[in-house]
């Protein structure tokens, strides 16, 4: 548990323009570095919905910073942002008494991430849930890895994916 209220208290409060995060040499530039950084961005939005994804996506990035795989951060996220309500139908049908509302951040946004990936792009879908698991080892307690192994796993059977 401390674990994810760290995790969700940095992306927060992080300030996303600092060198760090800026420096692509140093961030972004594999696959799953990317998937990373859209799952942080929708983590964002899921907080701040006030904020549009534009917003959400120039808070990480300084406007002159040229990125590797810009297009896929930007299709990804857009992608992602607008699959929300069709993801937590697809979870909430899924996880017995567990809505979406009950689920952390950090859960309900690497579901977001792993449906949109698993159902509306071409990357195969046990890489979806496998790169959806890894990002719940990282970000998410204990339990958030199998748990979304889980839900991912028959979301893909019952919609003919495996």
């Amino acid at each position: 548990m401390i674990k994810l209220f760290y995790t969700a208290a940095y992306i927060i409060t992080a300030d996303f323009t600092n060198e760090r995060f800026n420096d692509m040499t140093e961030f972004g530039n594999t696959k799953n570095e990317r998937r990373e950084r859209v799952f942080q961005m929708l983590f964002s939005l899921d907080f701040n919905k006030d904020r549009s994804v534009d917003d959400s996506f120039a808070s990480f990035f300084d406007e002159n910073d040229t990125m590797p795989g810009e297009g896929y951060l930007r299709n990804t996220l857009c992608g992602a942002y607008s699959y929300i309500s069709e993801a937590d139908n697809l979870i909430e049908a899924d996880s017995k008494n567990w809505s979406t509302d009950r689920m952390s951040g950090v859960t309900r946004s690497i579901l977001r991430l792993g449906i949109y990936e698993l159902l509306c792009t071409e990357l195969p879908p046990k890489v979806a849930i496998s790169e959806a698991v890894e990002l719940a080892k990282k970000f998410g307690d204990d339990q958030e890895p199998a748990f979304i192994n889980g839900i991912l796993n028959r979301i893909a059977r019952q919609q003919g994916k495996l």
